[in-house]
């Protein structure tokens, strides 16, 4: 009697209707006295975060739109020549807005335009980072947002370290479960690889509007963890 059997090491993976059509072709092609076992495995390991993110504004109030984006343009050109010469840092300029902010037509007589534009600084150096962003804030910008993150690079590096162990895992949960069926003999027909890592909670610092000539000290940033995982489904032929 051909038999199948399916059950998952850690946590249950979901198995689409593709993958179910295929497991019944391979049922059908067992010899008697097989069984095919399916089954997924997963480790999970939590990795510091090493990507420091902050993301500042250039913002300014005028009754004269057209000097208020002159004013933003200048405030970007000053903040992008104080950050580029830094090599540790990645520099990106983001969202540009401009929009009134009395739209009544009653008061177009005392209208009021805001506009801002967003800077984005990313590095690995954290001290680096940090040292610009109170800088930034002498000149005037606001602090919007200030995270860590998992770099690519050592998500993956994590990842290679964990598919020994996983594949293993797999192996060890077929080889036992064979034996509880009273077979002697288990072998892996096909395996699959699911990767994965969640985001830790980002340590994010906001800040209100403040005089330009204020003196701002650097902000203080402490980095998260992130959980990172990898998942091997497996199919398994067991007589």
């Amino acid at each position: 009697m051909r038999k199948i059997i399916q059950l998952t090491a850690i946590f249950m993976i979901g198995l689409g209707a593709g993958f179910n059509s295929a497991m019944a072709q391979d049922i059908s092609m067992l010899p008697d006295g097989q069984t095919l076992i399916v089954l997924s495995a997963t480790e999970r390991v939590e990795v510091e975060q090493d990507v420091l993110q902050a993301m500042l504004r250039v913002e300014i109030e005028d009754a004269d739109n057209v000097q208020l984006q002159s004013d933003i343009n200048e405030k970007m050109a000053q903040a992008l020549d104080a950050a580029n010469p830094d090599a540790a840092l990645e520099v990106a300029t983001g969202r540009y807005s401009v929009y009134r902010v009395n739209s009544s037509p009653q008061l177009r007589s005392k209208e009021i335009w805001r506009g801002s534009q967003t800077l984005t600084l990313t590095s690995k150096d954290a001290s680096a980072i940090l040292a610009m962003v109170s800088r930034l804030q002498e000149m005037g910008l606001l602090l919007g947002q200030l995270s860590y993150t998992l770099s690519s690079e050592k998500a993956d590096e994590v990842r290679e370290s964990l598919l020994e162990s996983a594949i293993q895992k797999a192996k060890n949960t077929a080889q036992r479960t064979a034996t509880a069926l009273g077979k002697s003999e288990v072998e892996i027909a096909s395996i699959s690889i699911d990767e994965s890592f969640n985001i830790g909670r980002p340590v994010m610092e906001r800040v209100q509007a403040m005089s330009s000539a204020a003196s701002f000290d650097a902000p203080v940033a402490q980095a998260s963890e992130t959980q990172v995982s990898l998942t091997v489904r497996v199919q398994a032929i067991a007589q």
